[in-house]
């Protein structure tokens, strides 16, 4: 991670992986201009760069944890089959 002069966090590809636990080859086909909700990324870098500080890339990176809180709350709503079986 690099930290400019103003205390912005510039994330590669790499660190964005990590943070979300996915591939890098998923960073960047989501960092395609050509979808509808890219991940925002910094203009004008060669190498593909996000800045954790832009709103943008905040309010995305919110939407995505969002998601995955849904999708972890759902599967606590599951019933645990141990305690289903063990009621028979």
């Amino acid at each position: 991670m690099e930290v400019s002069n103003q205390m912005q966090i510039i994330w590669t590809a790499e660190d964005l992986a990590d943070f979300l636990r996915v591939s890098v080859g998923w960073v960047y086909r989501r960092s395609s201009l050509n979808l509808d909700d890219p991940i925002p990324r910094c203009p004008g870098i060669g190498r593909l760069k996000f800045n954790t500080a832009d709103p943008k890339f905040q309010a995305w990176l919110t939407k995505q944890i969002g998601a995955i809180d849904r999708l972890v709350d759902t599967d606590r709503n599951q019933p645990n089959v141990d305690s289903v079986n063990s009621n028979q």
